[in-house]
Formats: structure tokens, sequence, C-alpha cells
């Protein structure tokens, strides 16, 4: 139940936030509607988080109505102390965080070398480090992953979305 709580705690947070920019972004722009402009993107970004937050919050409240319920219920029941998760089941759980942590590290490492390195070199070296991060341990697929992945996005956002990416402040 702790965990419903504080899931529909984030959600209500991310929920308000997202709303938030969507009507500023709704009302800031002056270009008519049905043209793309350079807020179509924003708006469909936060669109989507608060439609996602909205509904990780309605699953969340249901989640907390069903654990009351069933806390209301069994109030009657004789109280039964509660097991120990499995060894397994604990160096699963501590796996999965460590995992989680390594990601926001090697996110936060990635973002912060991005500008000094540019773009290619930076997500070839994430792609391969959030590979190996996640278990797959063949060389080869590690590889051509770090080659054929930024390629194919730096092809698909220059050439067809006309976006830059960074080239990196140390080769320039």
């Amino acid at each position: 139940m702790a965990d419903a709580k504080r899931e529909v705690a984030v959600a209500a947070v991310v929920l308000a936030m997202g709303l938030f920019f969507f009507v500023h972004l709704w009302f800031s722009t002056d270009e008519r509607l049905g043209a793309a402009s350079r807020t179509t993107m924003p708006l469909i970004v936060t669109g989507a988080i608060a439609l996602l937050s909205a509904i990780l919050l309605a699953r969340n409240l249901g989640r907390l109505r069903a654990a009351r319920r069933e806390a209301t219920r069994t109030a009657t029941d004789p109280p039964v102390s509660p097991e120990a998760p499995p060894p397994e089941e604990r160096a699963e759980r501590r796996a999965s965080t460590i995992r989680g942590g390594g990601l926001v590290a090697w996110t936060v490492l990635y973002l912060a070398t991005l500008p000094w390195l540019g773009y290619l070199i930076t997500t070839s070296v994430y792609i391969g480090g959030l590979s190996y991060l996640f278990g797959n341990r063949r060389p080869r697929t590690i590889l051509l992953l770090m080659i054929l992945t930024p390629v194919a996005l730096l092809l698909f956002f220059e050439r067809y979305m006309v976006i830059l990416l960074p080239s990196g402040s140390l080769f320039s």
C-alpha cells in the first residue's frame, strides 16, 4: 500500500506539471492550429506526459482502493506475520536496484559528456554500456549496436527531421 501511495503522489505531481506546461505552450503560441510549428513537438510530448500520468494515477488509485477494501475485510482475521522474501528474490531485487542506479548514473554521465565529445562518440559508448548493464555479454552484438544505432539515429534526425545533433566542442 505504501508503494501505491508513493506512486499516486508521483503521478499527481507529474500530471500537474505536464498539464501546466501543456496549457502554457498551448496559449503561448500565436501560430494557427493545424500547421506544424516550433511548439508542435513540445505540445505532443507534454500532452503525452499528462495522459500517461493520468493513466498511472487512475491505476494506482484503484490499487489503493483495493488495498483498503482488503485491509477492512481482513481486519477481523487474526494477524499473520509477514515472511521474509526468499534469498533469490532478495538477490533479484538488489540486482534490479543496482541496475536502476547504474542506469541513472550512466545517463547523467552521458548527458554531462555529450557537449564535449559530441553525439556519435558519446552515444556509441552510452549504448554499449547500457547493453552491458542490462545483460548483453556478446561483444559482436554490442559492437554492432554501438555502431549502427547512433548512425541510424544521426541520419534520421539530421536528414529527415532536420535537427542537428551536437558535434562536440573538443573536436571543433
